[in-house]
């Protein structure tokens, strides 16, 4: 299956605004780390799970794109809508194991890990408060 050249565009977008999103992430910690050192880390543990927790958060987007993409080519709802919630289903698991495992797991720090599955609704907002979104328009995310 091909992914359509809007949808490509929107999933890179996306995941610019997530990799862009960790780095700041990152960059607060290290001035949480320099202000509070006994309360705030900067180890390999903050950059492993920031970057773990980055890319669950963007391959749930591709996920979220390529089954909007999908559905909108099915001539049937029902199964459009079926196929969805699976999808949905599915992404949500994904992000909670992950959750648990930046929780759970020592070798990655929590809240590093949990903080990027926000930035792609970040991106999506940001991109709506500057006009440089609009759900309305094919290729745009809904």
């Amino acid at each position: 299956m091909q992914i359509e050249q809007t949808v490509q565009k929107e999933i890179m977008r996306i995941a610019k605004g997530t990799i862009l999103g960790t780095i700041l992430m990152y960059i607060g910690f290290g001035i949480g780390h320099f202000a509070l050192p006994e309360l705030i880390p900067l180890d390999y543990r903050v950059i492993l799970a920031g970057a773990a927790g980055a890319a669950v958060a963007i391959g749930n987007f591709v996920g979220l794109a390529v089954t909007v993409q999908n559905i909108a080519n099915d001539p049937d709802p029902a199964e459009g809508k079926r196929r969805m919630q699976k999808s949905y289903s599915k992404r949500m698991l994904l992000q909670a194991l992950w959750v648990a495992a930046a929780v759970l797991l020592p070798c990655f720090q929590w809240a590093a890990g949990v903080i990027p599955l926000l930035f792609p609704r970040v991106t999506i907002f940001f991109l709506q408060i500057t006009g440089r979104y609009d759900p309305k328009i094919k290729g745009g995310e809904g």
